[in-house]
Order: structure tokens, then sequence, then C-alpha cells
């Protein structure tokens, strides 16, 4: 169940990533998302949003490097 979710967050954390700031050679569909995303609050929203999932992702490391199996 904690891999199932480490697993979850890793791919929430790479697609919001991808979503905030995506490369100039990248698809069309991320450059218009990114207009979308260009507000100072939604910006900051998504920033903390990552750095949210971020610590998660590392907890959850510190999780499963000490778990017993």
């Amino acid at each position: 169940m904690i891999k199932l979710t480490f697993y979850l967050v890793s791919i929430l954390t790479i697609l919001l990533i991808l979503l905030v700031s995506p490369s100039k050679n990248g698809a069309v569909s991320f450059g218009e998302q990114s207009k979308l995303l260009n507000s100072g609050y939604t910006q900051i929203m998504m920033q903390r949003i990552i750095g949210i999932s971020v610590f998660t992702f590392f907890i959850f490391i510190i999780i499963l490097l000490f778990q017993v199996t």
C-alpha cells in the first residue's frame, strides 16, 4: 500500500513539474496550459503544491528505507 502511494505521488510530482515549467520545444498542450497558469497567485499555489508533493515524496522514501519486509 505504501509503495502504491509512493508511485502515485511520484507520478503526480512529475506531472505537476511538467505542467508548471514546460520546455521551449515541448508539446503545444503544455504551452497552452502554461498561458492559463501565468497569473501570479496561480504560480505561487502551484509551487506550493509541488513543494508539498516533493516533501511527501521524500517522506515516503524514508518510510520505505526503514520498512522491514
